[in-house]
């Protein structure tokens, strides 16, 4: 897998950002001084290593441990033992993370079983990205329904992606759901009240273009895609 972020609609989107917003808009946001934080937004979106591709990192580190000598221990093997070590004492993100290794055989011997145990136990606690990394698994070992049961946990406890991915799988129909734009719809409108950072782009599109639910309101809109703007410069700049 790439370590860069694979383009998409919603990354082209952005790309075109000023296409989709007529002359009072575009002096709306430069009056606002966002202009620098747009060109920053927009190479985020195109460049940023991605939640998948961080967790596909992960697992490409079963090879070189597999290549380690039975007397040494690999540097995965290390780590899996301290993380485990956290997961033991109820770190959420650490049971998280030995659940993803398990997952992968990341430094320990590939058990699924063990894998959704881990998962499980942070999800009880919880911990919504848990439910993210395990959707993510079953995704990538074909199995869509667990990968959607998953999903819809997660979205109970407000996980930003399981909000953006269900959001995806309604929006164009995949994995296994049935194309559903009113479900979509929803997702956009409690994600981003509950100001989950994924849903600030989907929700200026939904004023901009007056969807569903949704007053077509260029102020609403300009508002929701400061609010997406300013996220990701925020975090990344």
């Amino acid at each position: 897998a790439s370590s860069s972020r694979t383009v998409t609609d919603t990354d082209s989107y952005a790309f075109f950002f000023f296409y989709h917003l007529n002359a009072n808009e575009r002096m709306t946001v430069a009056k606002s001084n966002l202009m620098k934080k747009v060109i920053f937004f927009i190479a985020i979106l195109l460049l940023m290593p991605c939640h998948e591709c961080e967790l596909y990192a992960q697992k490409k580190k079963v090879t070189a441990s597999n290549r380690t000598t039975k007397t040494t221990k690999s540097k995965e093997t290390i780590e899996f033992e301290k993380l485990l070590s956290k997961a033991k004492k109820g770190d959420p993100e650490a049971q998280t993370s030995v659940g993803l290794y398990y997952a992968y055989g990341c430094g320990v011997t590939k058990d699924l079983d063990k894998s959704m145990e881990w998962l499980q136990k942070a999800i009880d606690s919880g911990y919504g990205s848990a439910c993210s990394t395990a959707a993510f698994i079953w995704e990538h070992e074909n199995n869509y329904e667990k990968r959607l049961d998953y999903l819809r946990i997660g979205v109970t406890l407000n996980d930003a992606d399981c909000y953006s991915y269900l959001h995806s799988d309604y929006h164009e129909g995949k994995h296994g759901v049935e194309k559903n734009e009113n479900l979509a719809l929803e997702l956009v409108k409690k994600g981003s009240d509950l100001k989950l950072p994924t849903m600030f782009w989907d929700r200026y599109f939904a004023h901009r273009y007056g969807k569903p639910g949704f007053a077509e309101s260029k102020e609403d809109a300009i508002f929701w895609l400061k609010r997406a703007i300013d996220y990701y410069y925020d975090k990344y700049h």
